[in-house]
């Protein structure tokens, strides 16, 4: 048999496995206490199937797990609020002893008829409410604590708007900073992946909390900036309510607070300038007058290197940008630099190409001596995306950057010395094409 035929006998046996697994055991008990099962966890390892008393139990230290139905013909989709289970806060996970008829954590409950629109068809129970996990966007029955002055530990973020109760638990906040920082997932697309996982048929009947993971996701930012600091820009245009904007870290970042930042720009004068340079789009846009944006750009500084008295500056456009830019600096009462630090101006390598002939030879970062292998972009990769409110920009900026340097600090050791042995080859190569060079000159 040939090897494509193989690969199509392989292809399906793991078809017909795939298939089997569809269908529950033949005698169909349960794992535990082999009475009739009726539940099967799709979570758990090799997806074993429960009586409705076993499926409860197991999962009291696993409620975000999805399980599955068997209604006679096929396993039909539900989740443990059906069989029962009921998350108590405090006590171990055991009820408080001196609970009232209260169950939920918010005052008052729902209407029917706002649960109806958004109910799975899975999710019939009322007394439940929203808790979205990484794993998808749960309904469970909680239960909190009644004892006087009762403080327990919580393993998720509440968040309580008018006649919702929903709660974001803390994997799934850590897990959207993460992908925001490594992939750039939006909160809009991360909620959509989610509403998928509880639901690859019925997605939109998903409970929507996408303005609800917006805010508990800046808070949960902060405080996790908070915890790390022994606490316990692009084009931005002005908000429509400025007055309703909440500033978590105004100034405690990496960014200018922005008071200070609106009173440089009441005294810095505009001032258009002709580029000797190409017709750069950067150069463009700030002659252009915007005065409905906020702000229109991002300055930050890195360090490529330690060192105080020189300093190496790229900017897609530094050689119109540095021609006076220590004049505008030593003009502002904001702006300071001392007078011993030198300033070389720099382009980097991706957008150096895109200046004329002489601007790559000053500015690109191959010809600027002592600087080493660096390739002067990685601003462009920090920028926050657009389309949020000034304090929200500010945490995400200050979040990236925060984690840039996490980054190099614990990647050091690793880059210094792939670059090391980069140099070194790279002195080599030259020194071994210098001497082919001197043997192929012609002696006069």
């Amino acid at each position: 048999m040939t090897t494509s035929g193989n690969g199509c006998q392989g292809s399906n046996h793991i078809c017909i496995h795939l298939l089997d697994r569809e269908a529950p055991p033949e005698d169909r008990r349960c794992i535990v206490c082999k009475q009739d099962g009726v539940y099967k966890c799709q979570d758990c390892l090799g997806e074993p199937l429960y009586c409705t008393g076993c499926c409860r139990s197991q999962h009291h230290h696993n409620p975000f797990h999805w399980i599955s139905q068997w209604n006679g013909q096929f396993f039909e989709q539900s989740c443990l609020a059906q069989a029962g289970l009921v998350i108590h806060l405090g006590h171990d996970g055991k009820q408080c002893p001196a609970l009232a008829d209260r169950w939920d954590l918010f005052e008052g409950d729902e209407h029917e008829d706002q649960l109806k629109p958004e109910d799975l068809p899975f999710v019939r129970r009322k007394t439940t409410m929203v808790i979205i996990d990484k794993s998808g966007v749960h309904r469970l029955e909680i239960r909190c604590c009644d004892c006087p002055n009762a403080c327990f530990d919580m393993d998720f973020s509440l968040h309580h708007s008018t006649g919702r109760k929903t709660a974001f638990t803390f994997r799934v906040l850590d897990d959207f900073l993460l992908d925001n920082l490594e992939c750039g997932t939006s909160a809009m697309n991360y909620y959509s992946k989610l509403r998928r996982m509880t639901s690859s048929m019925f997605p939109h009947l998903v409970p929507d909390r996408y303005r609800e993971l917006m805010r508990v996701a800046r808070q949960w930012r902060q405080l996790k900036t908070m915890k790390w600091h022994g606490f316990g820009h692009p084009e931005h245009l002005h908000p429509i309510k400025p007055f309703d904007e909440v500033w978590l870290s105004d100034g405690l970042g990496f960014m200018v607070g922005k008071d200070r930042y609106k009173m440089h720009l009441a005294e810095a004068a505009d001032m258009v300038e002709k580029s000797s340079c190409n017709n750069h789009r950067a150069v463009n846009q700030a002659n252009a007058a915007r005065h409905k944006l906020e702000s229109t750009g991002i300055g930050e500084l890195t360090c490529a290197r330690h060192g105080i008295s020189r300093a190496v500056t790229f900017y897609d456009i530094n050689c119109q940008y540095n021609k006076h830019f220590r004049a505008r600096v030593d003009a502002s009462r904001f702006l300071e630099m001392t007078q011993d630090l030198t300033i070389i101006p720099g382009i980097g390598l991706w957008h150096v190409h895109g200046h004329q002939d002489s601007c790559y030879v000053r500015y690109a970062s191959n010809f600027i001596d002592g600087i080493g292998r660096i390739d002067g972009e990685i601003m462009e990769t920090l920028w926050a995306p657009r389309g949020m409110s000034s304090p929200h920009r500010q945490e995400c900026l200050d979040y990236q950057m925060n984690d840039s340097n996490f980054c190099k600090m614990i990647r050091m050791k690793r880059t210094l010395c792939r670059k090391y042995k980069l140099a070194m080859n790279g002195i080599t190569k030259v020194e071994r094409h210098s001497i082919d060079s001197m043997k192929r000159r012609p002696h006069i």
